[in-house]
Formats: structure tokens, sequence, C-alpha cells
């Protein structure tokens, strides 16, 4: 601080500028982008598992309509080709295509997990840092009434 008393108007003019007040100020910004970006990355992962889910979910509810269902009205198995693989061939197809979702799914699931312990950290650092500020910005106010008593005593004598 390099500003004398006169140059600030009220005490919370002084008490923004008191001590760490600044730096607290800086650290909180930082720390509100990080919260944002997590936020951001958060609402991500959770979209992505919704998508790799119902894809898996679509993929093999279709394997087991297939397999339940009579084609051309008959049940046997030389019926059930579709474009030109057997019915075998597509099953393995989509089963994997599933459980490639169903992995992709967990992985993204991980990832939420991870953002999300991230973010309740830097909430919390967030939290501290901000009560820091607002004590030293109350010593800031405190300092500020003291001189101002200091100098109406002086201007009374």
């Amino acid at each position: 601080m390099t500003k004398s008393f006169s140059d600030y108007d009220t005490a919370y003019e002084y008490a923004d500028d008191y001590g760490k007040v600044p730096q607290y100020s800086k650290k909180i910004e930082e720390l509100d982008k990080q919260l944002r970006d997590l936020d951001h990355q958060i609402y991500t992962e959770v979209r992505l598992i919704n998508q790799k889910w119902i894809g898996y979910n679509v993929l093999k509810e279709s394997m087991y309509e297939a397999e339940n269902k009579d084609w051309n009205g008959e049940a046997d198995d030389e019926c059930r080709k579709v474009t030109g693989d057997c019915y075998e061939i597509w099953h393995s197809i989509h089963s994997e295509n599933a459980e490639f979702m169903k992995k992709a799914a967990i992985t993204h699931a991980r990832q939420l997990v991870k953002a999300e312990d991230l973010r309740t950290q830097t909430q919390s650092e967030r939290d501290k840092t901000w009560e820091k500020k607002w004590q030293e910005m109350k010593k800031g106010r405190e300092v500020w009434e003291k001189n101002k008593e200091e100098n109406s005593e002086k201007e009374a004598a």
C-alpha cells in the first residue's frame, strides 16, 4: 500500500487495498476461473456419459430384439441374414460396439469423479481464501477507524 489515508474516501476503499487483500482478490479470481472450467468439464463428462450409455443401451436392445424376431415370418437362422453378413457376425459386431460404448462411459465416469473431487478441493481453497481476505479487510477497516479517531482528536485539540 503506497497511498496515504487521505487518498481514500471510505473505509471500504482503504480495506480493499489493505495488506494482502489485493493478492487474495487475484487468487479468488483465479480460483473462480478454475471453478468455471471445472463446471464445464463436469457438464461435458456427464453429457458424454449419457451419450455413451444411451448408445450402449440402444445396441444391446437392438441385439436382443434381433434375437427374438421372426425374420420374414420364419424363425430359422438362414433367414437371419443382415446386409449379406450372417446373424452371428452382426450380433458379435453389435456386442463389441456395445462393450466399447460401455467402457467409454466408464472412462468418462472416472474423469467425472476426478473433476468433481478437484472442484471440491478448489471450492474449499476458494472459501478459505475468501475468509482470509475478509479478515484482512476487517483489519483494514479497523485501522481506518482508528486513524479517523486519531485525526478527529488532533483536530479537536
